[in-house]
Order: structure tokens, then sequence, then C-alpha cells
């Protein structure tokens, strides 16, 4: 029985404060004028779900091995597709204009 009060705790203060800061960052940006706000922050949202009910899964003791084997390599992926489109496209545009 405390392993589901422990849960219910983690899921209600968790989606509490998702929402919180979620809805805090979308009116910081939206007064800032960022673009691609309307993408990120449903992808935060939800990865924020994600790792909130994985840790309520942990809390009632469900094995979640199978979660972690799938979302580890996605993680590693989306990590590199990010350090290209991002990291690595800057850091050859900065070296070719140097080189010229």
């Amino acid at each position: 029985m405390p392993h589901v009060f422990t849960g219910l705790v983690i899921l209600v203060i968790g989606f509490l404060s998702i929402d919180l800061v979620i809805d805090y960052l979308q009116n910081t940006l939206k007064e800032m004028k960022m673009e691609g706000t309307d993408i990120v922050l449903p992808a935060l949202r939800g990865f924020l779900f994600l790792v909130i009910i994985l840790l309520v899964l942990d809390a009632l003791l469900v094995n979640t091995n199978i979660f972690y084997t799938f979302l580890g390599p996605i993680a590693w992926g989306l990590a590199i597709v990010v350090a290209f489109r991002w990291g690595v496209k800057e850091a050859l545009v900065a070296y070719a204009k140097e080189r010229k």
C-alpha cells in the first residue's frame, strides 16, 4: 500500500509541476517572440510526462526494463540528430568561413 500512495503522490505533484513550468515557459517565450516554441514545448511536455510515468511505475515496483531498452537508443538517436542539426553545422560553417 505505501508504494501505491508514493506513486500517486509522484503522479499528482509531477503532473502539476510540469503544467506550471510549461505554462510559465510558454508565457515567457511568447513575450520574447521566439520561433519554434509551438513544437518544442509540447515535445518537452510529453517527454516530462513520460519521465513522470516511468517514475510512478518504478515506485509501484513494475519492471520497466523494456521501456529503458527502447528509450536508450531513441535518446541517443535524438541527441545525434540535434548535435548534427545545430551544433556541428554551425561549427562547420564557422570553420569554412575561417578558412576562406
